[in-house]
């Protein structure tokens, strides 16, 4: 976690704000804060965490005391944070160990002592199953923040021992607005949003990486594969660099995802909504709802499998070919 001077995203400020009214007065002693990924909970951590700790506090931490600037240099004694050790996805018992030891000792600051354990859903069954009687009993001035993308992962003995502060989706209005200056213009940013299911720090991703156009270029492709003018083998040696990329099978599931809505008839919240007229023309050739379900199920799975030892090459082939299909046959292999 970069613990720098800087203030809060826009969709993190009525978090925050509740966050520190909280703090001045009955804030329980372990915290489980819970966001959607690409939302940056991180960033909001360490800017209240700053502000906590900092010796000189005005609206933000100040960055230049003794606290703030040993907390980013990573070296703030009251400060402890735990996530998986490289090589590795999980966080171990060992490690938990060190946080109970950490939360027996009186802070050096003469503030609080605050661990971060990020993601919790990382905690081993050990390592969980250690955390407990800490959770319950924890040493005095100490703070717990278990950050987690997927609360429902957690022991539900863990779960029941936190203060849930879960930050909601971004407002579509606020995260565009901070967007579009990473943009060349408005429309590209909300193709990228689209594109990162409307998580604004994937969105910017996104952008720096050019995947916007990227997804042009994809789906120029997709649309002669379907239209008969390509082959899957062609399809997939174009799309060589992507092979080993989750963002490909994410971006063909969001489109057939689009398609089974556009069916239904239902023309909102698409994530890309600037091709629907493309999309009406494709399902009036006849593709069939099954059809569209079995191949999104299709590409979750490659897109789970592909940190496996697979063969990408044959995995996509396969895809395409199942695409070029839907609509001469309306069945998939």
């Amino acid at each position: 976690m970069m613990f720098e001077p800087g203030g809060a995203l826009p969709w993190h400020l009525d978090l925050l704000t509740n966050l520190r009214r909280a703090d001045q007065g009955r804030m329980g002693h372990a915290l489980l804060l819970v966001a959607p990924p690409g939302h940056g909970i991180e960033r909001l951590v360490a800017v209240w965490v700053s502000r906590m700790l900092c010796q000189m506090p005005a609206e933000e931490a100040c960055g230049q005391c003794k606290s703030c600037r040993l907390l980013m240099a990573g070296t703030h004694s009251d400060v402890m944070e735990l996530y998986p050790e490289e090589g590795s996805r999980q966080i171990r018992v060992e490690q938990i160990r060190a946080l109970v030891d950490f939360a027996s000792k009186t802070p050096q600051f003469g503030g609080k002592r605050i661990a971060v354990i990020q993601p919790a859903e990382a905690m081993n069954i050990h390592a969980a199953n250690a955390l407990l009687k800490t959770l319950e009993e924890p040493g005095e001035n100490t703070l717990l923040l278990l950050l987690s993308q997927r609360p429902a992962d957690l022991l539900p003995t863990l779960r029941s021992r936190c203060q849930l502060w879960a930050l909601p989706p971004a407002d579509p209005i606020k995260t565009l607005a901070w967007l579009t200056p990473w943009a060349p213009n408005e429309q590209v940013a909300r193709q990228a949003l689209g594109m990162a299911r409307h998580a604004p720090l994937i969105a910017r991703m996104l952008l720096d990486e050019g995947k916007v156009r990227q997804r042009e270029v994809l789906w120029s492709g997709l649309r002669e594969l379907i239209a008969g003018q390509s082959d899957a083998v062609a399809m997939t040696k174009s799309c060589k660099d992507l092979w080993n990329s989750e963002w490909l099978p994410d971006m063909l599931a969001q489109w057939v995802e689009d398609w089974v809505h556009v069916k239904a008839g239902c023309h909102a919240n698409l994530h890309h909504p600037d091709l629907l007229s493309d999309y009406q023309h494709i399902l009036n050739q006849g593709l069939t709802g099954s059809a569209l379900v079995d191949l999104w199920q299709q590409l979750i799975h490659v897109r789970e499998e592909l940190s496996g030892n697979v063969q990408p090459a044959l995995m996509f082939e396969t895809i395409f070919l199942n695409f070029s299909r839907l609509t001469s046959r309306g069945v998939l292999s």
